[in-house]
């Protein structure tokens, strides 16, 4: 099932951005939907980064993913893991060492 595969890959907020955007549209209207679980299986390699990191850091990423894998559902499935203490699932480390992905960025998966 891959939405349980997905629990280890969060959205984070912008808190860290520091570009400053002014809302056009009202509050309640532009807000994601917090309990909402993306679809890996339809999402676009740029579309998960920046929903990991809104400022778009993480997007220098993307040529790698591209070349590796076929669709984020694909690197979701690879690198979660069962997690035996608990049962739930976890992010398997090897993600940031295939990918090149530096210690500043690995806190935000």
């Amino acid at each position: 099932d891959l939405s349980a595969a997905e629990a280890p890959f969060r959205e984070t907020s912008a808190t860290h951005c520091r570009s400053s955007v002014t809302a056009t549209a009202p509050v309640a209207e532009s807000l994601p939907e917090v309990d909402a679980i993306p679809d890996f299986r339809q999402m676009s390699f740029a579309d998960w980064l920046t929903s990991i990191d809104p400022c778009g850091d993480m997007l220098c990423y993307q040529p790698a993913l591209e070349e590796c894998y076929d669709t984020v559902a694909q690197v979701v499935q690879t690198y979660t893991l069962l997690d035996k203490d608990s049962n739930g699932k976890t992010l398997d480390p090897l993600l940031f060492t295939d990918l090149g992905i530096s210690e500043v960025h690995r806190s935000l998966f």
